[in-house]
């Protein structure tokens, strides 16, 4: 009825990557990294589809690629989120990081793993001497007389055939060797399909590592990692005597751990047939797109790739036996049976074409089995209904459930199978362009491996979490660590900056935000933040008088380049020169000037002996004046503590000039002194901001600049933001840009180009969404390119009629956009609230003085 033997009691020795087994074969493993494709063009397409040509080209004999569905609960989102952060030392960030563990517990998440094994040859003599050598060490186990084990000499032989394979790899897919781990972990999911027990990927950060790799090794050898499950074709022990013939008419197979409770009930399925008229690329990515089913799906690509020239020897021969059977007809039979021999001969002269069309093609026998399961013998019936009537939808093929075939296709998917029966005879027949084609390691991965929780991944049919690690970005990745952000009003591009902030503080960084907002959402959102300084220039409690805050030496340097704009001093003429001795540190010590006013009020004295020096502070004393400028010139305010964790400066009320003012010389004469003052102040912030942000190389920083072009408006401005991107890397410093439209607002093409990490929100415009899709890295030309214009305006969080009769965005629908990350691999995504309900009350931007109000008494009762 059932057996507890299975494929695992012929393995005989682990070592590294190489699996020994009983019937003489060795087996090399490599843990492989699925290419970016999802959102990709069709050049770049083809490009992936490129690579796994190539890797068939370097390989000969068999070959199985294994892609394995990974669950991730809320443990391994949050073991990901805490790695490398002293909880102790961020209590706020252990708070989040317990609140994400409550968010997660009902959202489903994982992704898609990716394996290869190889079966090393047995060259000559040893083609005999390993099975033979195989059997005396079983035999060897068996009787207790010795361990059995391979000896040194075949060990470091198969290590050399194991590395000559691994350097014609292509490096694209990040070949990593596997472990025992990694075999212990196949064989364990294979058991356990269906009932959400999997642990983590080896590997990974929260799989085994490296050092608990040699007592696996010896658990393996002993059989007690590996157990040996009870297999049931059919599921008949399900079954009473009178009704077991039911189940042997059934496609389920049954799989039962030792001592567990649970079994997996499990389908096994081959693909069976393609359209006689074969389907073009893009378009053909059978498994690249089996997330869309929305089914979990395992897949074990089976393949024996053979070289031109064997090819060639096989198909005259096949060519030989078709004309005889032409010849043998005679007749009616001849007439009948001669369109089917046509074609079968047409098919062959295709692909000797194929086969020839360049120097390096193949012939690969490509067998696609896939796996689903389910609670139950109906649900895993009903799951692989659902595929096969997916993969007939979308691309007319066909899939096979073999009845009585369960348990050997099942076997098939373990690494260390034999190639049996089954498996050829659903072998399809074809060259690597076209077994490429069904590009079976792809991902659409998005983020990093530890960091801030951000976002769902949602660019495929699986949920995975993307995680931000800015830090990594600039010590791993080594690329700039700064964040861009587009959209329209109310499209989330502010809530998502604030999430950002948020976490780099909490995690023990510190950020220094720029808020422009009349009602000063960023000042309401910082009450969240432990250690917030809020420097607000319309009811001003601090200064940000730069002598106050930085001294003489550093204070004078930012306080120069705050006046030359201010008051439109060329700082190579006379006044420039003036100011410079004004602001030498020696002079100010001398001269006992440690503020702005200060430093006013001895320009206008007699005790300031400096030429022009009078003319100056004339000029200055018009802005000193102004309630606007009381930020600078009231020594009365408290300085800025540049040591707090977080700073914002509110700058509601400081008014720009706009564009047009800028490039008009006569309306740039004609500027208003809260303009000038305004153009002038953004330029000293930008500057404070990378003083605080490069002061410390210990830890993360980050200045946010939400609607951008209040900085990277003035040239001073922009600057600041290109030394930030250029040299915060080395720093730990990083910029967050927030705007409307990147190309007019992220400064210059130069700038625009250094940000790695690049989202977009929604945009109805359709100028808007085509210059902020081309700034993510979308080309005009790409044949997906208008699709992704029309994804962005009008499916991405998109406005409609909410039950309480008025417009908005569906809760369910808010933070959508598009991403790439750091690695530049495009995505969608939908950004994740915070977690703790104080942070999402914060982040919300609450526009009109009643939803202030209420923002604010929440966050109280908070």
């Amino acid at each position: 009825m059932f057996t507890g033997t299975t494929l695992y009691d012929t393995y005989s020795h682990f070592q590294g990557n190489l699996l020994w087994t009983h019937q003489g074969s060795v087996w090399a493993l490599w843990r492989m990294r699925g290419l970016a494709y999802g959102l990709k063009s069709k050049r770049d397409r083809k490009t992936v589809r490129d690579l796994h040509k190539v890797l068939m080209q370097q390989l000969r004999g068999e070959a199985m690629i294994f892609g394995l569905t990974t669950a991730e609960g809320p443990a391994g989102v949050v073991r990901r989120m805490i790695e490398g952060v002293d909880l102790d030392e961020a209590p706020e960030w252990a708070a989040e990081v317990e609140a994400t563990w409550d968010v997660l517990e009902d959202v489903p998440m994982g992704s898609r793993a990716f394996w290869m094994a190889v079966p090393l040859s047995n060259p000559g003599i040893k083609m005999i001497t390993e099975p033979v050598k195989a059997g005396v060490r079983q035999a060897a186990r068996a009787t207790d007389l010795g361990r059995g084990l391979p000896s040194e000499e075949d060990i470091a032989f198969r290590m050399g055939q194991m590395r000559e394979i691994e350097d014609f790899l292509p490096r694209s897919f990040h070949p990593r060797r596997g472990t025992v781990s990694d075999y212990v972990w196949i064989a364990h999911h294979s058991q356990t399909r269906g009932l959400a027990v999997d642990y983590s990927v080896p590997g990974s950060r929260m799989g085994v590592n490296e050092s608990q790799d040699e007592e696996t090794i010896l658990q393996a050898q002993q059989g007690s990692v590996i157990p040996a499950p009870m297999l049931d074709e059919g599921a008949q022990s399900d079954e009473t005597s009178k009704t077991v013939n039911v189940a042997k008419t059934r496609p389920v197979f049954k799989v039962t751990q030792p001592g567990s409770d649970e079994s997996s009930y499990q389908t096994l399925l081959a693909l069976s047939g393609t359209p006689s008229g074969g389907v073009e690329f893009p378009g053909s990515e059978y498994l690249a797109r089996l997330d869309e089913t929305g089914l979990e799906v395992d897949f074990v690509d089976r393949w024996k790739i053979s070289s031109k020239e064997i090819a060639a020897r096989k198909n005259r021969s096949a060519s030989k036996r078709v004309n005889e059977q032409v010849d043998q007809r005679e007749g009616d039979q001849a007439a009948l049976g001669r369109s089917d021999l046509d074609r079968s001969m047409n098919q062959q002269q295709e692909f000797v074409a194929e086969l020839g069309s360049t120097e390096n093609e193949v012939e690969v026998e490509v067998t696609s089995i896939f796996a689903v399961s389910g609670a139950d013998i109906a649900s895993a019936k009903a799951n692989a209904k659902a595929l096969s009537q997916w993969f007939k939808n979308v691309f007319e093929y066909q899939l096979h459930m073999p009845i009585g075939g369960q348990e050997e296709l099942w076997d098939s998917m373990q690494p260390g199978s034999v190639r049996n029966k089954l498996v050829r005879d659903y072998a399809q027949l074809t060259t690597s362009k076209n077994a490429a084609s069904s590009v079976p390691m792809a991902m659409n991965a998005l983020g990093d491996d530890v960091g801030m929780c951000f976002a769902l991944n949602r660019s495929g049919g699986r949920n995975n979490i993307v995680i931000i690690d800015l830090e990594g970005a600039s010590t791993t990745l080594e690329v700039s660590a700064s964040i861009g952000i587009a959209g329209e009003l109310g499209a989330g591009k502010s809530f998502c900056m604030k999430k950002i902030v948020g976490g780099v503080v909490d995690r023990g960084g510190s950020a220094f935000m720029i808020d422009h907002s009349d009602s000063a959402e960023w000042a309401i959102y910082s009450q969240s933040v432990v250690g917030s300084e809020i420097v607000d220039f319309k009811e001003p409690e601090i200064s940000i008088d730069p002598l106050r805050i930085m001294g003489q030496l550093e204070g004078g340097e930012a306080l120069q380049s705050f006046l030359a704009p201010l008051l439109s001093i060329d700082l190579r003429g006379v006044n420039g020169t003036a100011l410079s001795e004004l602001l030498d540190p020696e002079y100010l010590d001398k001269h006992n000037i440690g503020s702005t006013p200060q430093l006013l009020k001895h320009m206008l004295s007699d005790e300031c002996e400096i030429a022009h020096a009078e003319e100056i502070g004339r000029s200055l004393r018009t802005f000193s004046q102004k309630k606007f400028a009381r930020v600078i010139f009231d020594d009365s305010l408290r300085p800025l503590d540049l040591n707090a964790r977080s700073i914002v400066a509110a700058t509601r009320g400081v008014n720009l000039p706009t564009t047009d003012e800028l490039q008009n010389e006569h309306l740039f004469k004609q500027l208003r002194l809260d303009k000038i003052f305004g153009r002038a102040v953004y330029a000293l912030l930008a500057a404070l901001g990378r003083r605080y942000c490069f002061a410390d190389r210990s830890r993360l920083a980050i200045f946010s600049v939400d609607e951008t072009h209040h900085v990277t408006g003035s040239p001073e401005g922009e600057a600041e933001i290109m030394t930030f991107i250029r040299e915060g890397r080395k720093s730990l410093a990083s910029v967050l840009l927030g705007s409307h439209d990147p190309e007019a607002d992220f400064g210059s093409e130069t700038l625009r180009g250094l940000i790695p990490t690049r989202i977009v929100m929604r945009h109805r415009d359709d100028a808007l969404a085509r210059k902020s899709l081309k700034w993510l890295g979308f080309s005009e030309i790409d044949d997906t390119f208008e699709d992704f214009v029309k994804e962005l305006m009008e499916d991405t969080s998109p406005m409609t009629v909410l039950e309480n009769g008025e417009d908005g965005v569906d809760e369910n629908r808010r933070g959508e956009g598009f991403m790439r990350d750091s690695r530049g691999r495009p995505g969608r995504i939908q950004v994740l609230p915070p977690a703790r309900e104080i942070r999402r009350i914060a982040a919300k931007a609450s526009p009109g003085e009643d939803a202030l109000r209420e923002q604010a008494e929440m966050l109280a009762e908070v």
